[in-house]
Order: C-alpha cells, then sequence, then structure tokens
C-alpha cells in the first residue's frame, strides 16, 4: 500500500531535528543539507520525480523553520524577565488540571500581567506554581491574582543528568513560584472551555473519591492509571514499577486507552446485536451495528483522553483509534503505518519541541517498532484470524486465540526490545523482568483495573457519590497489581543499572535492529545482525569495565542544588562519596543526581560513604545511595537527629549491615598511600550544640595538591581549626556553609589561602547564598571561584603536581550566533558532542 503520509513525516521530523541542530552547529547543518539535497535532486532527477524532491525540500524547511521559532520565541514582554527574585503581583489563568502531591499543589498558569514597583505590565509564558501547605480551591480556567517572588527556570546540571531547565522551557514555563499562604492567592474570575472545565472538575472530583474509598497506596496507583495524577506515588510504589519493567502503566499510557476501546467496541456490538430483531431493523435501516458500536465507543476514549489531561502516548493512541475507527466506518483497509504517521504528524505540528520529549520517543519507537516487526500481520481488526488463515486455513477457536497469543508475546518482546536502549541512556536501567511482567500485568491492568476503575468513578459521579462503588473489590484488585510488580521487582537481578550508553553505541544498536526487521527473512543477515547487537553491547560493556586507575586524582562537586555531594575517585581506583544533596518529598537528590552520576562513570561500588553532618541536604540523599550501591565503609561524625530522613537512612545501614566508623579530628591520617586522608574538625563538645559547627573537616593530600572539605562549619569551628596551622593550606576549598557569611572567618581564610574555592549552592535560593560578603573575600585572596549553580558539576584532576579544573558548562555545546568567530565556537561544540557521541555523557 503506498504510503506517502511516511515519507511526509520522515521529512518534517528530519526538519525538526535539524532545526534544533542549526542552533549549535549552523555551518555544519547547513553543508549538510545542501550535500543532502544535492544527492536527491541527482537521484530524483533521474527517475524524473521533481515534484516529491521539492515537496521533501519545502517540508524539511518547513521543519527546521517551525522549530527554530519556537526555540527562539522570546518576546519582549516575556515573563522570564520578571523571574529575578523580586515580589511582584502576578495575574494569569490556569491552564490545566491541577497536580496534587504529598503536602504540595502544583498549577500551571498562562501569565497575562505582572505588576512590579507599582507598575503593571502585560506579559506572556507560563508559570509553575507551587503551592504548599494548604490545598487552594481553585480549578482549570480560573484567572488569579497572587503575591510572589518569581525565580527563572533552572536544574541540576550533571553530566549525563537529565536536564529538568531545558524539558521546563521546552514546555513553555518561563518562570517558577511558591506561595505557602492561602491569602496570597485571590480568584478574580473563572473561564476557560466550559467541558474542558467540567471534565476537570469531574477529575478532582475522582480523586476524592478515591482518596475517600482506598488505602494510600491504592488510591496512588488509580489515580495515576485512571486520572493521569502521579503525585501521590511514594518512591517505593515508583521503584517497583520501575524495577519490573511496567513504570509506564503509572500513566495514562497508550495500551490503557486502547484497551479500553477494544472493550468497549467488542461489548458495545454484542450488547446491540441481542437487541429485539424488529428494533435492530428499525436502527440498521439508518446505521449499521458496527457503526453504532463506533459511536459509542467514541464518548469514553475521547473522555478518558481529556480526564487524563491529553498526555503525548494518550494523545496518540487516540489519534490512530480514530483513524482505524473511521477506516471501519468507510470500509477502507486499516493501515496502522500511515495511523502512527499522522498521530506524530499532527503531535509536533501542535507542540515541535514534542520529538525530544522522552514520553515522545518511548511511545511511537515502541508502536512503530510493533508495526515493523508484524508486517501485514498488525492490523486493527482481525488480526489473529486473518493470521491463522494464512498459515494454514486453521478457523476453530483455538487456533485463533492461539495465533492471537503468539502474536501478543511476539509484539511484547518487540516493544520491550526496541525501548530498551532508550531506557537505558534516559534512565541508567535495564528491565530484563519486563519482557516477563509486561505480558501478564498490562493485559490485567488494560482489560480489568482501568475499565473497572473507570466505570465505577464515572458511576460515583452520575450518582453523586463520595464514596467508590465496588470498592473492596478494586481494592483488591490493585492489591494484586501491586503484590504481582513487587513480585517481579523482587525477582533476583532483575533491577539492572547501566551506565547511559553513549549516542553512537544507541544508533548502531538501532541501526542494526533496523537491518535485522527488514531482512528478518535471511537468516545470515539476521543471525549477523544479532550477533552485531551483541558485539556492540559488549565492547561497550567491557570497556566501561576496566579498571579507573590511572594514577590520577579525581574529585567531581556535583550539582545538587542547596546541598553538598562530591564523588572522589583516587589514584588507586578507591572511591569516596561525601554526602549526597537533600530529598524532598519525591525529589531526592541521590536518586535524581548522585546516582546517575556513579553508574555513569561506570562505578556500582562506594569504598567510602562519608556524612559530614546530619541534616537534610547534605544527608537526605544518602539513603538512595547507601540502597543502591555496595559500600565498604561508613564514616560520620557520631551524631545523631531525630529526623525522618535520618532514621530511613539509618535503617538502610543497619538492613545492609554496612560497617561504621567515627571520625574523630585527630589530624592522624586514615588512609596512607598516595592519597593521604586526614581528618582537622574540632572535637564534639556539645552534642546538642549546632550541627554545622559540628561537620567533618576533612583534608585530601595528593602530591604536592590538597583538597579540604568543610562540611559547614561557621566561624566558631573556623577559629578552633586555625590550630593547624600549616596543615590548613590548601590548593582547593570546598566552601562552607555554601558561602554563607557565617562562614567567613579572615584568620582562617589567611590561614588556607586556596588557589581554587568551590561553592556547592542552588540557584535563587532563599538564604541568598552565597553572600556578597563571601565572594568578595575570596575574590581579595584573588582566588578562583567555581559555583555549581553557574557552573554546574565541577570536575578537579590532579596528578599531583598540577590540578586542572573543567566544569559542566565547559562540556555542553552552547548556541552559535552568525557573526565573526561563528566557526571557532561552532568547531568547540562539535569536539564536545563527538566526546560525548563516543564516550558517553559522563
Amino acid at each position: 500500500m503506498p504510503r506517502p503520509l511516511v515519507g511526509i513525516v520522515v521529512c518534517y521530523l528530519t526538519g525538526l531535528v535539524l532545526g534544533e541542530a542549526w542552533t549549535y552547529y549552523p555551518l555544519t547543518t547547513t553543508g549538510f543539507i545542501a550535500v543532502a539535497l544535492g544527492l536527491a535532486y541527482v537521484f530524483h532527477g533521474r527517475h524524473g520525480r521533481f515534484i516529491q524532491f521539492g515537496l521533501a525540500v519545502a517540508l524539511v524547511s518547513l521543519g527546521a523553520v517551525r522549530f527554530q521559532m519556537a526555540e527562539r520565541m522570546n518576546p519582549p514582554n516575556d515573563l522570564a524577565r520578571f523571574a529575578t527574585g523580586e515580589s511582584v503581583r502576578f495575574i494569569g489563568v490556569i491552564e490545566e488540571p491541577l497536580q496534587h502531591g504529598p503536602e504540595t499543589t502544583l498549577l500551571l498558569l498562562k501569565a497575562r500581567s505582572v505588576t512590579e514597583k507599582g507598575r503593571e505590565y502585560p506579559v506572556r509564558g507560563m508559570l509553575r506554581l507551587t503551592v504548599r501547605d494548604f490545598v487552594p480551591e481553585l480549578q482549570y480556567g480560573d484567572q488569579i491574582s497572587a503575591d510572589l517572588r518569581l525565580r527563572p527556570v533552572s536544574g541540576l546540571h550533571n553530566p549525563g543528568g537529565f536536564d529538568y531547565s531545558a524539558y521546563l522551557q521546552r514546555e513553555g514555563i518561563r518562570a517558577l513560584a511558591v506561595v505557602h499562604r492561602p491569602e496570597a492567592i485571590t480568584r478574580l474570575a473563572t473561564g476557560g472551555f466550559v467541558p474542558l472545565r467540567r471534565i476537570y472538575a469531574w477529575r478532582e472530583r475522582i480523586r476524592n473519591v478515591l482518596d475517600g474509598s482506598l488505602s494510600l497506596a491504592s488510591s496512588a496507583i488509580f489515580q495515576a492509571m485512571l486520572i493521569g495524577e502521579t503525585g501521590s506515588l511514594n518512591p517505593e510504589i515508583r521503584e517497583a514499577f520501575m524495577i519490573s519493567g511496567t513504570t509506564h502503566l503509572l500513566s495514562i499510557s497508550g495500551s490503557h486507552l486502547a484497551f479500553v476501546a477494544l472493550v468497549v467496541f467488542h461489548l458495545s456490538g454484542r450488547i446491540l446485536r441481542q437487541m429485539p430483531a424488529g428494533w435492530l431493523l428499525s436502527v440498521s435501516r439508518r446505521l449499521t451495528v458496527t457503526r453504532l458500536s463506533i459511536l459509542v465507543t467514541l464518548v469514553p476514549v475521547v473522555f478518558y483522553t481529556l480526564l487524563a489531561g491529553a498526555q503525548i502516548a494518550t494523545v496518540r493512541s487516540l489519534i490512530m483509534i480514530l483513524i482505524y475507527l473511521t477506516a471501519v466506518w468507510f470500509q477502507r483497509a486499516d493501515d496502522p503505518l500511515n495511523a502512527l504517521a499522522v498521530a506524530a504528524l499532527l503531535s509536533v505540528l501542535w507542540d515541535p519541541q514534542a520529538v525530544f520529549s522522552i514520553s515522545f520517543q518511548l511511545s511511537y519507537l515502541a508502536v512503530l517498532a510493533m508495526v515493523l516487526a508484524g508486517g501485514d500481520e498488525i492490523s486493527f481488526r482481525e488480526t489473529g484470524i486473518r493470521a491463522v488463515q494464512k498459515a494454514g486455513g486453521e478457523s476453530s477457536w483455538m487456533g485463533r486465540w492461539s495465533q492471537k497469543l503468539r502474536l501478543y508475546l511476539g509484539m511484547t518482546v518487540v516493544a520491550e526490545s526496541a525501548t530498551l536502549p532508550l531506557t537505558a541512556f534516559y534512565f541508567n536501567q535495564i528491565s530484563w523482568v519486563g519482557f516477563l511482567s509486561n505480558l501478564i500485568v498490562v493485559p490485567f491492568v488494560g482489560m480489568v483495573i482501568v475499565p473497572l476503575g473507570l466505570v465505577c468513578s464515572v458511576w460515583a459521579i452520575l450518582f453523586d457519590r463520595t464514596t467508590l462503588p465496588l470498592s473492596g473489590l478494586n481494592e483488591a484488585l490493585a492489591d494484586v497489581l501491586y503484590s504481582m510488580v513487587q513480585w517481579f521487582a523482587r525477582i533476583p537481578a532483575s533491577e539492572v543499572h547501566v551506565p547511559s550508553p553513549p549516542v553512537l553505541v544507541l544508533a548502531l544498536v538501532y541501526l542494526v535492529g533496523v537491518i535485522a526487521l527488514f531482512f528478518r527473512s535471511n537468516r545470515v543477515w539476521k543471525w549477523t545482525a544479532i550477533g552485531l547487537c551483541v558485539l556492540i553491547t559488549t565492547v561497550w560493556i567491557v570497556r566501561l569495565s576496566e579498571s579507573h586507575s590511572d594514577g590520577r586524582l579525581r574529585v567531581t562537586f556535583l550539582d545538587v542544588g542547596q546541598g553538598d555531594a562530591a564523588w572522589i575517585e583516587m589514584p588507586d581506583g578507591k572511591t569516596m562519596l561525601i554526602d549526597g544533596g537533600g530529598t524532598y518529598g519525591n525529589y531526592d537528590l541521590g536518586r535524581l543526581a548522585v546516582a546517575p552520576y556513579l553508574w555513569n562513570t561506570g562505578h556500582w561500588r562506594i569504598d567510602y560513604l562519608v556524612a559530614s553532618h546530619p541534616q537534610l541536604d547534605h544527608m537526605g540523599g544518602l539513603a538512595y545511595v547507601a540502597r543502591k550501591f555496595q559500600v565498604g565503609e561508613l564514616w560520620t561524625n557520631g551524631l545523631e537527629k531525630d529526623a525522618v530522613f535520618y532514621d530511613r537512612f539509618r535503617k538502610i545501614v543497619s538492613a545492609r549491615a554496612i560497617p561504621e566508623r567515627r571520625i574523630t579530628g585527630s589530624g592522624l591520617p586514615l588512609l596512607q598511600g598516595s592519597v593521604r586522608i586526614v581528618p582537622l574538625h574540632p572535637e564534639i563538645a556539645d552534642p546538642a550544640g549546632p550541627d554545622n559547627d559540628q561537620s567533618l573537616v576533612i583534608r585530601i593530600e595528593y602530591g604536592r595538591d590538597v583538597i579540604l572539605f568543610t562540611g559547614d562549619i561557621e566561624k566558631t569551628a573556623e577559629r578552633e581549626l586555625l590550630r593547624w596551622g600549616n596543615l590548613l593550606k590548601t590548593t582547593v576549598l570546598k566552601v562552607p556553609h555554601h558561602g554563607s557569611r557565617t562562614s567567613i572567618d579572615p584568620d582562617f581564610l589567611a590561614q588556607v589561602a586556596p588557589d581554587v574555592a568551590v561553592i556547592s549552592v542552588g540557584g535563587n535560593n532563599p538564604y541568598r547564598h552565597p553572600s556578597i560578603e563571601t565572594l568578595s573575600a575570596y575574590h581579595a585572596l584573588k582566588t578562583r571561584v567555581y559555583r555549581t549553580d553557574q557552573d554546574g558539576a565541577i570536575l578537579l584532576e590532579t596528578d599531583g603536581d598540577r590540578i586542572t579544573v573543567r566544569t559542566y558548562e565547559d562540556s555542553v555545546p552552547h548556541s552559535v550566533s552568525w557573526g565573526e568567530g561563528m566557526a571557532a565556537a561552532e568547531a568547540s561544540n562539535l569536539m564536545k558532542i563527538l566526546h560525548s557521541c563516543w564516550f558517553g555523557p559522563a
């Protein structure tokens, strides 16, 4: 069947990718386009297909221009101009349904105006407003006024880490804000698209009904699968679904909608055929039973999509279902590949940035792989019957169901295999157990839990009930689901963490996969492709398993926001982690920043885990790290804390039997050899005293270079450290207490006199760290100052004689402007991206 739509979509997506590349490599992109168009002209010209050639050129150009327009749309009245941390009066309209979490509610607002210093300015852009400590009585379409401090969009910047700021900007979010007081928000008016307002109000009622009828865990699971509300999912639930390879079920995935459509379409058809013959005959004069079933199916499918907030995978599935239903209505042949192409095209026409989102890539890749692998056997309708008849004409129910089962098993394996490399790339994890779990869990969720949950929820809305009908049954089904997921997650070696594969490896694996698909009938080609895939993966793993002992000391100060985390690789291969950032609800810096960096650098063991002192922004993320990595020894100052994060950490240490060592500031080396590690901190005189001054202070010496870690010590502890005299002299200083003005004793600074100072600090933090006084003091010493909020992660490397400093910002490409010096800037970007493509992100 001709598939011109596929070619159109490929051209347009190519244009979007080139539009992104143009930002960083304008000369290279221009040259690539010129060569590609020249070759296309030659080959198309020989066959006289100039129209197709012209269309391809136009579509590629259109895609590139469309992406650049979306990328660089910064109007003069951009909301980001007012994201300075100063107090303003903001007016905006709630654009999406509210997202609820533990003690927080998230609002996405389309900005209308900002009043600053008594003057009102019209503005454009989206604001992400976090409401803490109370639940606002607001809904979609409400226009509100709020007294806020707008902050710029920011995220963590670590090699290979998820760029949260880029994600928010792709979503159109131009500023962030937090509000704690109900009186800070005033509703000015109600509005919005009335049908959507009604549906989102039902969504809120469903959430309340689920919360009031089910246990916390069951309610959180049902909310995620029925209305796309994931804020109530605790880390334990998320982790179990992630390890078992079923995390895609904790959103409104395309499979949910497809199963709902399948169940409604077939059930409505069966019910209609059981109607009295006279009525059925009368109706059939106008509409056939099949067309009536289509109309019946449209209602719950569209309703479910809107109820879920129209997520990418759901919209993709909705478009494909609508295309199929249209084909059935007009009795045309159905073509899943063209349907997928239309869905992709509509998605990127609406939002060009969607092509770079994880959800878009995983969703469309899985379906594309199934369509290509299934060939003619994949059809929206009568798949099993057609395949069985082709196989040998058997038409018994056993034959039909046997063939459908084999097809389902095959497609599950294909979808899992297709998304496995991307999962490793984005999440540092391979869930091989997902090949098994999805065979059972997906149909159970799609054909039992979701349809029943939807029917019961809608019933509660229609009859104004405050409790969920059949709540006991729904609770039991959720328990069964969670138990199955936990069982798969507990299978030995089910959780396999890997470094994010380099882009080159990723591209080669998918190239081999395409070869295997298109030449699957040829055994030689098929097994050659499989062998190449295994070889590429093996070479990559072997390279990562090589010894890290190369005679150099490396220290990486990770960007963990307002907190501390430093990763140390010693010349003999030993490793140390000093602190692990904080954890704030589901926002765990150990999981989001520290662990991915360690995996990306090929480390699964920490020889020395150091907790400088028991404060949330230093120790909160260590619980996740201690649970996911082999730990040789734990070093602490012996201070205890009555806090949830501390209790969680102690339980993990106890459960894993991690040896613990209380470190005293004796001045005696803890480690001897090429690297000497000496504790210098003051002894704990009063365990009830300030935590900051009881931080571990650790001196790491390698050759002529010295690195001093100071935790959060303040002036009192700094003065006490002066007794060590020349031992304080250092090459690199981890600045105490994030650069607070309370940690700049002049005598201490004069004694330390660092060449390099590293400040681990969060951007736009409420404490205004680092202080102006701190920065002035280090600049007066002519110290080179690096900050994680501005430079991202900071990597120090020394051979014991000379130290070098590299930052995250040094390793990533930056936009290139046309004009003088652009060639040099682009060459620098190319070197960076080539290094990343070959060696990986870390």
